[in-house]
């Protein structure tokens, strides 16, 4: 996490995720992975096509964990997801650090059918950056953003 910059997009995230997986290092896999779901999940509120906010979905299917690496990486993601992980409580701490993207979200403007159909589809109008954060560390990564 030290070396992640919030310039980073979810595609270079899960770039690098690929290659965590493969020099097994696992745990920065998953902190990787846990950054660039909640990065998708900002720039889904900011995005205005609806269309273009499964993006990371599609990011996931094209960077899939090799079946042999999958049961670690199945057993490590329930380890951070259970109540009071003290994996999770860290990277909350380290994702509020790092802060909200500082990108702008073409890879998943260009994902949407307005982008295809030429459309447009940029940002969303009036977007609360702040507001967009603090329910991005909320509602997708369960984060404690009472100190925000």
């Amino acid at each position: 996490m030290d070396q992640v910059k919030n310039e980073y997009t979810p595609p270079d995230l899960m770039i690098a995720f690929t290659k965590c997986i493969e020099a097994d290092r696992y745990d920065d896999a998953m902190a990787l992975f846990n950054v660039a779901g909640t990065y998708s999940a900002f720039d889904a509120r900011c995005v205005a096509d609806e269309t273009a906010h499964d993006a990371f979905q599609a990011l996931m299917a094209d960077y899939p964990v090799d079946d042999a690496k999958q049961p670690t990486m199945f057993e490590l993601f329930n380890k951070w997801q259970a109540p009071n992980s003290p994996e999770m409580a860290k990277f909350c701490t380290d994702l509020k650090r790092l802060g909200p993207p500082s990108y702008y979200p073409g890879y998943m403007i260009a994902h949407g059918m307005g982008a295809i159909f030429g459309a447009g589809g940029g940002l969303v109008k009036d977007f609360d950056a702040k507001k967009a954060w603090k329910d991005s560390l909320d509602k997708y990564m369960h984060c404690d953003v009472s100190d925000l």
